[in-house]
C-alpha cells in the first residue's frame, strides 16, 4: 500500500515541480522580450537557469540525471532544496509584476511541499530511481523498436533511390 501511494506522491511532486520549473522560465523570457531593466537581465537568466535546472531534474533524461547528481547534488538534500527554491522564488519576486509574485508564492509552496515529502518518505529517492530506471528501459526498447523498424524498411526498400 505505501509503495503505491509513494508512486503517486512522487508523479504528483514531478509534475509539480514541472510546473513551477516552466512556469519560472515562461516568466523569465516574457521578462526579455518585454525589454526590461538592464538591471534584471542577470536575475531573468539565473531564474531562467534555475527553471532548466529544475525541469532537467525531473525529467529524469538519464544523461542529465548523472550530471545533476555530480554537480548539483544539494538538490537531493530537503534543507537545501527547500533553500534553493526560496532563493529562486526570491528572484522571482524581486521582477516586480503580477506574473512573477504568483510564480514566486508557487516557488514557496512547492517549496514547503518538497520537503515535507523528502522528510516524510525516506525511500523516495530509491522509489524514484526505481521509477528512472523503468523509464530508461521502455524508452530503450521503443528506441530498439525504432530502429529494427528503420532497418526493415531500408533493406526491404526499392533499390532505384537515387540520393
Amino acid at each position: 500500500m505505501e509503495k503505491e501511494q509513494l508512486r503517486g506522491v512522487i508523479l504528483f511532486m514531478r509534475l509539480l515541480n514541472l510546473g513551477v520549473s516552466i512556469a519560472v522560465i515562461a516568466c523569465c523570457v516574457v521578462l526579455f522580450v518585454g525589454i526590461p531593466n538592464p538591471t534584471y537581465w542577470v536575475l531573468g537568466f539565473y531564474g531562467a537557469c534555475g527553471g532548466c535546472l529544475i525541469c532537467c531534474l525531473e525529467t529524469q533524461i538519464k544523461f542529465f540525471r548523472t550530471i545533476i547528481a555530480l554537480n548539483f547534488g544539494f538538490l537531493f538534500n530537503p534543507m537545501f532544496r527547500f533553500m534553493y527554491y526560496i532563493l529562486l522564488a526570491s528572484v522571482m519576486a524581486s521582477f516586480n509584476n503580477l506574473f512573477a509574485r504568483i510564480v514566486a508564492g508557487c516557488l514557496v509552496g512547492t517549496a514547503f511541499y518538497n520537503t515535507f515529502v523528502l522528510i516524510r518518505y525516506p525511500a523516495y529517492r530509491m522509489m524514484r530511481d526505481e521509477i528512472a530506471k523503468e523509464e530508461d528501459k521502455r524508452i530503450e526498447a521503443k528506441l530498439r523498436e525504432q530502429v529494427r523498424k528503420e532497418a526493415m524498411t531500408a533493406m526491404f526498400s526499392n533499390g532505384s533511390r537515387v540520393d
